[in-house]
């Protein structure tokens, strides 16, 4: 996993003879780059804002997946400090899935496709938007999650 971003530049005429995995554009194959350091908007201000970002940021690039972008929540702690009873479970409202898509009206929250990964687990460890739920209310949840997770997938074509 790269955890840092880079621009390579060659210069060819310097260095005819090299055979790098670099691109036309002076990056390199094997770095990811944040596209925000390397463009600016229309007005040229050089913020790295730019209309195609902002198109692509109002529609998923990716379907919803729980574990890789909410992470492994709620916890045991969540569970012992919230004292769930063995017939209930800590739930997340509103669900973690809606969030995803829809970000939370409640809180005014982005939709979690325009999140980053770290503000994204910190909303779902957010116990002031948990609660606990009979199992049973749960498994029912579930299914209607479910359901509109496999919509949403189909409205944005994921």
């Amino acid at each position: 996993m790269v955890t840092g971003s880079a621009v390579v530049q060659i210069n060819k005429d310097k260095f005819p003879e090299m055979q790098l995995p670099v691109r036309r554009d002076g990056t390199r194959n094997d770095i990811q780059l944040n596209p925000f350091l390397l463009q600016s908007n229309d007005e040229g201000d050089n913020q790295g804002k730019t209309g195609s970002s902002a198109e692509a940021a109002d529609k998923p690039t990716e379907a919803y997946n729980r574990r890789k972008h909410y992470g492994n929540t709620p916890k045991k702690s969540d569970r012992k400090d919230m004292e769930a009873q063995p017939d209930e479970v800590v739930d997340h409202d509103p669900e973690l899935v809606k969030r995803y898509y829809e970000g939370d009206p409640k809180t005014g929250e982005k939709p979690g496709y325009q999140m980053t990964p770290e503000e994204r687990k910190a909303s779902a460890n957010d116990r002031s938007r948990m609660k606990l739920q009979p199992k049973t209310e749960s498994n029912k949840q579930g299914a209607e999650a479910s359901r509109y997770s496999r919509e949403q997938k189909k409205k944005h074509d994921l």
